[in-house]
């Protein structure tokens, strides 16, 4: 974990930079959030490679991780869309590696935004709860709920109550006068 001077360091750049240019950056240019935290970082010594925990700690300090996520999901629809352009322009000589790249694209697609691009399942699951169930459950479910009143009450802890509980038996409620 890089120190708090250059965490701080960090965090200048990327106010200088701004969100809105940052989320453009990474849906734009970059497969990764690695590969955008290196085109932004500069590495302190050589053979350092930037991670990624100060840019998300920067989203959280200024409150920018909805937008962060919704930059997310349009990187997803962006990666489907891509997705199928490589599909559609293959060739038999190219189909193979046009293949591994559509899916890739398709993987980052249901990693970015799973509601959209994610597998769906359905479970298939039925159950026969019989005839006379199925009459309990529909009147339940027809007969309205009787109006409720609220109650003080206090909590009696000691003693014996008029029902035989002895001292130190789960707490009681009674109405409070």
């Amino acid at each position: 974990m890089p120190s708090m001077p250059i965490r701080a360091e960090r965090f200048e750049i990327l106010d200088g930079l701004g969100f809105e240019h940052i989320a453009r950056l990474y849906v734009e240019n970059h497969r990764t959030v690695h590969s955008l935290v290196r085109s932004v970082f500069t590495p302190r010594e050589e053979g350092e490679v930037p991670g990624a925990g100060d840019f998300y700690a920067w989203l959280k300090a200024r409150g920018l991780e909805t937008e962060w996520r919704e930059a997310v999901r349009v990187k997803g629809a962006l990666a489907a869309d891509e997705s199928v352009e490589v599909a559609m322009q293959a060739t038999p000589k190219t189909a193979s590696a046009d293949r591994l790249k559509s899916e890739a694209l398709r993987w980052q697609a249901r990693v970015c935004d799973p509601a959209t691009f994610g597998e769906k399942m359905n479970l298939g699951i039925t159950a026969d709860i019989g005839q006379e169930w199925a009459k309990v459950i529909a009147t339940v479910t027809a007969t309205p709920l009787p109006r409720t009143e609220v109650l003080e009450a206090e909590v009696v802890e000691d003693g014996v109550e008029e029902d035989g509980a002895k001292e130190g038996a789960p707490l009681a409620l009674q109405a409070a006068p």
